[in-house]
């Protein structure tokens, strides 16, 4: 099955490691251009060269915390291909931790502003971008918080379900346009981040970084065993990008290896 994304532009914010960066390489797989949105130069261009080059995909700088600057950035990515197909939200903070009556002000401005208030400014700019023929996408990637509980993690858990309530309202909106809204929820994935993180926690422990994954999938109540691989969430987000999620608007799709569905 042919999934149209050839020829087609996308926008990926956060797009320069972890899921971000298997979701544009997802995407390029299937033939479409990718303009990433990021704040530093330096990755952008290490990135670019990892997904083929300057004839595949280009960086833009951009910081989600400045409207300014995310209507410049938007505005020159869909210069770059003479408009936009789908948009991808995935920029975010790593994971803060604390419970939600002891952090102060800090952890929930920098979770909110860059998560659930950039995917509404990145989607807003774009919308004049993406066409009304039924090809225009917005994928918006919240996170394991928002369908779990996981201690010490409310900061994160409620910019997720923002960013999943979002989804259903521009879903709404754009829908007499034809343009397609949906979110990806992922479970635990290996990220770079993940993995530096089991690194240190692991020699703080004195175990292994495998034994530091296994008791962390038991504790969570993975059903399948394991963590994600970046590519597993990435090709849930290239389908709704794709042709093939032609009737799918307004959902999100937990990728979570069964966790949220454990027994309890």
């Amino acid at each position: 099955m042919e999934s149209g994304l050839g020829g087609r532009t996308a926008l990926v914010t956060g797009g320069t490691r972890g899921i971000g960066f298997a979701i544009a390489q997802g995407l390029v797989g299937e033939g479409a251009r990718v303009a990433l949105l990021a704040r530093t130069r330096d990755a952008l261009d290490d990135a670019v060269a990892r997904l083929g080059g300057d004839e595949v995909a280009t960086g833009v700088v951009a910081d989600l915390g400045d409207p300014g600057s995310v209507d410049a950035g938007v505005a020159a990515a869909a210069a770059w291909r003479n408009g936009l197909h789908v948009v991808v939200n995935c920029a975010g903070p790593p994971m803060q931790s604390g419970a939600v009556g002891d952090l102060d002000d800090d952890p929930w401005v920098d979770t909110f502003t860059t998560k659930a208030a950039g995917a509404v400014r990145v989607s807003r700019a774009a919308m004049a971008h993406l066409p009304d023929d039924g090809t225009g996408r917005v994928v918006n990637i919240s996170g394991v918080t928002a369908a779990s509980m996981i201690p010490n993690a409310g900061v994160t858990g409620m910019t997720n379900s923002a960013v999943q309530t979002f989804t259903k309202y521009l879903a709404a909106e754009l829908a007499p346009r034809n343009i397609l809204v949906n979110a990806v929820c992922p479970g635990m994935t290996l990220t770079e981040g993940w993995l530096q993180r089991a690194e240190a926690a692991a020699e703080a422990q004195g175990i292994t970084r495998d034994a530091f994954f296994e008791n962390m999938t038991a504790k969570l109540g993975i059903i399948l065993g394991r963590w994600a691989q970046p590519a597993e969430i990435a090709n849930v987000v290239v389908f709704l990008a794709s042709d093939l999620a032609s009737f799918v608007t307004g959902q999100t799709f937990i990728v979570d290896g069964g966790q949220a569905a454990k027994a309890i």
